[in-house]
């Protein structure tokens, strides 16, 4: 583990205390460690974290910590809520709007996705902009919910898309049933070049046409297991898989074939872990070019360890010019991503991270 991140943590540096935390919970640079994650993630709670409080939550939803509870994943859930956290808002408010774990309760549902709406968070965006539509709560304001759906159906990505329509078709999270609206949205997904999105946009259509009945959902998850999108990635996910273990038995020529057919189908871990070996050299010959070439790729497709690495070259000016602005914006993709590490190297240049990054990415989780 980074000493200068342990140094930084017990001089308190919240963000360092957020990125051990993230590293015991991940076994990144350190042995797996749960119960330790949770130890340092209290500990930058305690000191004001706001991003703690809802990964807190979240290892307790999800049940990754040694003695998991209901009582501690809504303690902290709702911390994470208070503390400004949109997702954590958005949660919070699907657990009143469903029942589950708190009393059912509409007024608390529509304040709480109400702001996190208002925290720049899309997917809340769509949900408070269709409870106006259809006067959640007792709150109907049609001419507030146009003007949020354009906002949301401009700035939207294709996965979302693809998401929301599913909801109308089946009537899912509280959406009811609506296939032509759901057409709608399946299109936006289609026209961004999301197979998924095209496969359900003709089914959706043959069903309004009257040329077949209507999928039921499990039906319709079961034959987008089949789209090509789908099977590719099974594809490039079970070649990583191959890689690794080829790697673990000491097979290193076949695991980095292996490691090149998924990262040529698109897989980011792969991309990434090309870029690692070429640049330490010591399995294959080292490669700066074809190191950076591939982190490039992995942080282009999404991976925030590759994204953080790409920071610090910049910041270091390690295989490339320093531009410590450069390096900021990777460090806030990182962070957005999901890798924690990143609001600690964001810390060095600013005080408060966690809003630089919100202000500057669009995040759906």
């Amino acid at each position: 583990m980074d000493a200068k991140i342990q140094k930084a943590a017990k001089e308190g540096n919240i963000y360092a205390m957020l990125a051990i935390a993230y590293m015991y919970q991940k076994g990144k640079d350190t042995d797996l460690s749960p119960a330790d994650a949770v130890i340092w993630y209290e500990r930058s709670a305690a000191a004001g974290c706001s991003r703690a409080k809802w990964e807190l939550a979240k290892m307790y939803r999800f049940s990754e910590v040694p003695d998991p509870g209901r009582q501690k994943y809504i303690y902290w859930l709702q911390a994470a809520a208070d503390a400004g956290i949109p997702e954590a808002r958005r949660e919070l408010s699907a657990r009143y709007f469903y029942g589950s774990l708190l009393p059912k309760d509409e007024e608390k549902s529509m304040y709480w996705i109400r702001l996190a709406a208002e925290g720049n968070d899309p997917l809340s965006e769509f949900r408070y902009a269709y409870a106006l539509e259809i006067g959640y709560a007792g709150q109907h304001d049609p001419d507030t919910a146009a003007k949020m759906y354009e906002k949301f159906n401009t700035s939207g990505d294709a996965e979302l898309f693809f998401k929301i329509g599913q909801n109308f078709e089946f009537g899912l999270e509280g959406c009811r049933v609506d296939i032509k609206r759901a057409c709608n949205y399946y299109r936006m997904g289609a026209r961004m070049g999301h197979d998924k999105s095209y496969f359900s946009l003709t089914r959706a259509v043959a069903t309004i046409e009257g040329r077949q009945r209507q999928d039921s959902f499990m039906e319709r998850r079961n034959l987008i297991l089949q789209t090509p999108s789908a099977l590719e990635e099974e594809k490039r996910d079970g070649t990583l898989a191959e890689a690794d273990d080829l790697m673990e038995e000491g097979l290193f020529e076949e695991a980095i074939d292996r490691y090149q057919e998924s990262a040529d189908l698109g897989n980011t871990d792969a991309m990434f872990m090309l870029a690692m070996l070429y640049h330490d050299g010591s399995i294959v010959r080292r490669n700066d070019h074809l190191a950076f070439e591939y982190l490039t790729k992995a942080s282009l497709s999404g991976s925030c360890d590759a994204q953080l690495f790409l920071g610090r070259s910049y910041e270091s000016g390690r295989g490339k010019n320093k531009n410590i602005e450069e390096a900021i914006k990777y460090f806030a993709m990182s962070a957005a991503g999901g890798n924690m590490v990143g609001y600690y190297y964001l810390s060095k240049y600013m005080p408060r991270p966690e809003l630089y990054v919100r202000s500057t990415q669009r995040i759906v989780r």
